[in-house]
């Protein structure tokens, strides 16, 4: 039996369905097609969350969201730099906004999950 991350099990799941995708409805059809339900592997908070909350970001910029950003890069299913569909799809959010975090999580990565080592 495989373990996933809930990003892992969405982008699995992708796979053969087509739409948005949540992790409840992913969760679902991914019993559907292999008779069971995967252990989910819930990573720990790596977010400076003081960080974070001291930005003017948008309201969709949320821990949740930036969670999502690190599990999508970490499980290599995807190029970031072609990541806006899978963002699109897992967070609810139009084009420009699923860009806009993708530009935040670029431009402040190391900020964002490495403060002690940001100069």
């Amino acid at each position: 039996m495989k373990t996933f991350t809930e990003t892992g099990l969405i982008t699995e799941v992708t796979k053969f369905y087509k739409g948005a995708l949540y992790f409840e409805k992913a969760l679902k059809l991914f019993e559907i097609e292999y008779g069971y339900i995967p252990e989910i592997n819930k990573p720990k908070q790596i977010i400076d969350e003081d960080f974070v909350s001291s930005q003017n970001y948008p309201e969709y910029v949320t821990s949740e969201a930036l969670s999502y950003m690190k599990e999508l890069q970490e499980s290599g299913a995807v190029n970031m730099f072609f990541a806006v569909p899978y963002i699109m799809n897992a967070l609810f959010l139009v084009k420009k906004e699923a860009v806009d975090l993708l530009k935040i999580y670029i431009e402040d990565y190391t900020k964002i999950y490495y403060p002690e080592k940001t100069l």
